[in-house]
């Protein structure tokens, strides 16, 4: 027993890729993949898509023909933006950890010239001179 018409149509169109008029994409044309525009899309599974090159029309490309277009990269920039970035981590690392030097010290010169729990709420209390600002 096979499926209705409607079922397998609503397959067909469940699983092949969707495209709107407009998207840039890449069509084939022979054995080679060239830029191009969808034009108008089909229910039928067809496009019209326009050649970037020099602006034509083909009509009836079947969807299986039309992929979505790849962005060449820059093996360059992204080396450049990898470095950027790691570069920025490294910075919050350090200062992260700089931070928490800072906080160390701090309780350390506390620590000398502060007693705990000897103020009149159990707060800290002045126990020895504190050192002159800079």
């Amino acid at each position: 027993m096979t499926a209705p018409d409607c079922v397998t149509a609503r397959r067909a169109r469940a699983t092949r890729p969707t495209f709107s008029a407009g998207d840039e994409v890449q069509c084939r044309w022979g054995d080679e993949w060239l830029p191009a525009k969808v034009h108008e899309v089909f229910d039928d599974g067809t496009s019209t898509v326009m050649w970037l090159p020099d602006r034509t029309l083909t009509h009836d490309v079947p969807d299986s023909a039309i992929r979505s277009r790849v962005v060449p990269v820059d093996r360059a920039e992204l080396e450049q933006t990898a470095g950027f970035i790691a570069g920025v981590r490294a910075a919050k690392v350090a200062r992260r950890e700089s931070a928490k030097e800072n906080d160390k010290q701090a309780r350390s010169v506390a620590a000398l010239f502060l007693r705990p729990g000897s103020g009149p709420d159990n707060s800290f209390q002045k126990c020895g001179a504190l050192p002159a600002p800079l």
